[in-house]
């Protein structure tokens, strides 16, 4: 079944000034919102991870340490330590409010993801496959204080493939690494494969939760979005595009899914043939119906994520630039008005 989608219903998405940031020479890699949705945090494929208002845009901090690309980095509820993972195979850990590191951890390969578990009381960080390194995560817990973590458990898995992501699952029970061949699922207790699902049919490059767990949503260099059934692990709607898709979001509030992606690096060109490629591509969560694009970056977009209260939007892409974007007064109208 699908729904006729009218133009003029998503009107105001393209009518959005965004605030501009540029990150730095280096393409952006991740970024996310806090719990508060104040901050945005970033990486790129330079050295230094910043801290940024999302009101304003201005940036207050960063975090000097790292010497090779920063892939991700994830921050505590309350926004009080952060934990980068970066390609000089280390895991850093830094107070926000100084910028100052509290701990580095070594590795044999480069770290591809980190991610706090519910409670903030353990983190875990997942290692590239490389020169005969298998791909693996690593789970820490921090002690009373919360200022240093310990290793408790080491798990190098028989994962094929680059891993893009690492995710906790509900209430910490699962842990979820994305690959290039496929979503693994692993119980975090027994370290039991649970699960490998396989109905993309190119690389997973990204992996998010629903702010309650109850879906998630993976996009691929298929082209496409997916989104699952956790319990399951059933694939439950599809989001199609017509370029890989590097990154999605699921609105907190709505049903209403972000993506951002474009063509790959290696393809991309000057020539005017690349305008308009790397749009936020907006997409209704149910009906999979493409609602609406916004136009800007100048490269694929490479992370992107609805604020916390869902009345934003912030993308980062190979181009350097971080866009933030807030929803007109007309916007949630909009959606509304294509579910009545």
């Amino acid at each position: 079944y699908k729904r006729q989608v009218s133009t003029q219903s998503t009107g105001s998405l393209f009518n959005m000034r965004p605030i501009v940031l540029k990150g730095g020479d280096r393409s952006i890699t991740y970024l996310l919102y806090n719990t508060e949705g104040d901050l945005i945090f970033t990486s790129s494929k330079g050295t230094t991870p910043s801290v940024w208002w999302s009101e304003t845009g201005e940036r207050i901090g960063t975090y000097k340490g790292h010497n090779g690309t920063v892939w991700s980095l994830d921050v505590t509820r309350d926004s009080t330590r952060l934990v980068t993972g970066s390609a000089d195979n280390s895991v850093k850990i830094w107070e926000v409010e100084s910028g100052r590191e509290l701990q580095s951890i070594q590795y044999k390969t480069p770290v591809r993801s980190v991610a706090f578990a519910l409670g903030d009381r353990h983190f875990v960080a997942a290692t590239d496959q490389v020169m005969g390194h298998r791909a693996g995560y690593y789970i820490y817990k921090f002690d009373e204080e919360g200022r240093k973590a310990a290793w408790t458990l080491q798990r190098e898995q028989e994962v094929k493939g680059k891993v893009s992501q690492v995710r906790w699952g509900n209430l910490n029970q699962q842990i979820y690494l994305s690959t290039d061949e496929g979503i693994y699922i692993f119980d975090t207790e027994t370290t039991k494969l649970l699960g490998h699902l396989t109905d993309h049919k190119k690389a997973v490059n990204s992996l998010r939760f629903a702010p309650d767990y109850s879906c998630f949503i993976t996009a691929s260099s298929d082209q496409t979005a997916k989104l699952w059934d956790p319990k399951s692990n059933k694939c439950i709607k599809t989001y199609e595009t017509d370029r890989p898709v590097n990154d999605a979001s699921l609105h907190p509030n709505l049903d209403l899914v972000v993506l951002g992606g474009g063509q790959e690096a290696d393809k991309v060109t000057t020539s005017h043939s690349r305008v308009g490629q790397f749009q936020s591509r907006f997409f209704h969560r149910i009906y999979e119906e493409e609602l609406g694009s916004i136009k800007g970056h100048f490269g694929p977009i490479n992370t992107i994520s609805f604020s916390p209260d869902g009345k934003g939007f912030a993308s980062g892409a190979e181009d350097g630039f971080i866009r933030i974007h807030w929803f007109d007064d007309d916007f949630n109208k909009s959606v509304a008005d294509f579910d009545a």
